[in-house]
């Protein structure tokens, strides 16, 4: 809201990835990206399970912003991830998560 107008209603991952004005993007800061990598959950941008490598495992649940401190963290070129069952869901390569942020 502003001058009590509202600006922009829509959900808070399309707020993030699209403030509609120069306004909106600086109430939302300069961190809106990392913010937004809250919001996306592992399995909707997982890849088919890849054969073990020695890899780092996530859970499917997880936020995208977990599974890029992870793979920052233990330097692997991605991550298997598990489902709630412990099977193989599928992975997450390091190129996946970068591009993340523009979905």
């Amino acid at each position: 809201m502003r001058d009590d107008r509202l600006l922009q209603y829509d959900t808070p991952q399309e707020i993030l990835a699209r403030p509609v004005n120069e306004f909106v993007e600086s109430f939302l800061g300069p961190d809106r990206a990392i913010k937004r990598l809250s919001l996306i959950a592992v399995s909707m941008i997982m890849t088919a399970p890849e054969p073990g490598n020695g890899d780092a495992e996530i859970a499917a649940d997880a936020t995208v912003h977990d599974a890029l401190a992870l793979i920052l963290s233990s330097e692997m070129p991605g991550l298997h991830v598990r489902a709630a069952d412990g099977t193989l869901a599928g992975y997450l390569s390091r190129d996946t998560l970068l591009r993340a942020n523009r979905l």
